[in-house]
């Protein structure tokens, strides 16, 4: 069974946050990314086309509408002139932008010949569900840039949250982690303020 968007922008998320041990984990966490993109293409591409039967009289109009509104296939080909036809004809184009900031950030990891085990995996389940808390109480699809420096020591983080609906209507909550600015691993993003944490009770200690 083909894996619906959601689960690939899952796997993706995961291996970023696991660590890669191999160019070839790597590169599948890139095909999800693009195999996700793609199923958002397609739903666009959809869209358009049901636009161009609304003006079969018009043979000329029908052609610039393809042309005015064309969306490359592969995610790495997305540019900023893109996000207008993605926005109008019903694609998730904030989701979007998240993906090619994730890709950017996945082609720039280190490899790591051995995963890490998470420390901090217990933190990370609370960081997830109360963003997916916040997501409920709001009632939206879809929140930028929520605050949650909170719970993590002050650091200047925030998060672009996602509800993405998968396979048979399941409704997944997919979390985009930016640290100053720049999309960062929550793996890293933890092991940053634990850091920090344990420097300023180091500090508490000797002043004391």
């Amino acid at each position: 069974m083909a894996k619906a968007p959601a689960d690939r922008i899952a796997a993706a998320l995961d291996a970023l946050d696991a660590g890669f041990p191999s160019e070839a984990a790597r590169k599948r966490a890139l095909d999800d990314l693009n195999r996700a993109y793609s199923s958002i293409q397609e739903t666009a591409f959809g869209a358009i086309c049901t636009a161009a039967r609304g003006i079969e009289g018009d043979p000329d109009a029908q052609h610039a509408l393809f042309r005015e509104n064309e969306l490359p296939f592969d995610l790495h080909q997305v540019r900023d002139r893109h996000f207008p036809t993605l926005e109008r004809f019903g694609a998730q184009h904030a989701l979007v932008r998240d993906l090619i900031a994730l890709r950017a950030t996945i082609k720039a990891a280190d490899i790591k010949p051995a995963p890490q085990r998470d420390p901090d995996a217990q933190r990370a389940e609370i960081v997830r569900k109360t963003i997916l808390e916040e997501l409920q109480h709001r009632k939206e699809a879809y929140v930028q840039g929520l605050d949650i420096a909170r719970l993590l020591g002050g650091l200047a983080v925030t998060v672009n949250a996602h509800l993405v609906y998968g396979h048979k209507g399941a409704i997944f909550t997919r979390n985009f982690f930016y640290l100053n600015g720049q999309l960062t691993a929550l793996r890293t993003i933890l092991a940053i303020a634990g850091t920090f944490e344990r420097e300023r009770k180091e500090a508490e200690a000797k002043a004391s």
